[in-house]
Formats: structure tokens, C-alpha cells, sequence
């Protein structure tokens, strides 16, 4: 888990590397729900392709808001 903040309206990636296959799941919390995954979920899962898997957040509120990041990859 990692926690942070992201200005109003402002975005934050992370780049994960993982092996071909695996599965990679995240969620994201913030208070009233500002900062989600781009495409607006809060909670994504995938099979991982072979090398860096992105993880793009965006704050959709007009003002700095703190977030909480969760991943697990198996």
C-alpha cells in the first residue's frame, strides 16, 4: 500500500513491473471518493502482460485530497 495526495483535478502514475500472467489487483480510497482510476472505478483487476503495468489516478475534485493505494499482484 502506498498513500499520497493529488491536487485538485491533477493526476499520479505508478509503474508496476510484473511477469506475464500474473494477476494484478488494485484498489484506491479517498474521502468522498475523489481520486479514482482513469476512467473514473476505484477498484481495478487484470492479467498482467510481461513487463510495466501503469496505474493512472486522477483526482476528479476541485481540491488536494488524500488517497490510499492498495495492490496485490499473484
Amino acid at each position: 500500500s502506498v498513500s499520497g495526495s493529488i491536487y485538485g483535478g491533477g493526476e499520479r502514475q505508478y509503474i508496476l513491473r510484473a511477469r506475464y500472467g500474473q494477476y494484478l489487483s488494485a484498489n484506491v480510497s479517498s474521502r468522498n471518493g475523489c481520486v479514482t482510476f482513469t476512467g473514473g472505478s476505484t477498484s481495478i483487476s487484470y492479467t498482467t502482460e510481461y513487463g510495466d503495468n501503469y496505474l493512472n489516478l486522477v483526482n476528479n475534485c476541485g481540491r488536494q485530497t488524500s488517497f490510499t493505494l492498495t495492490v496485490s499482484i499473484n
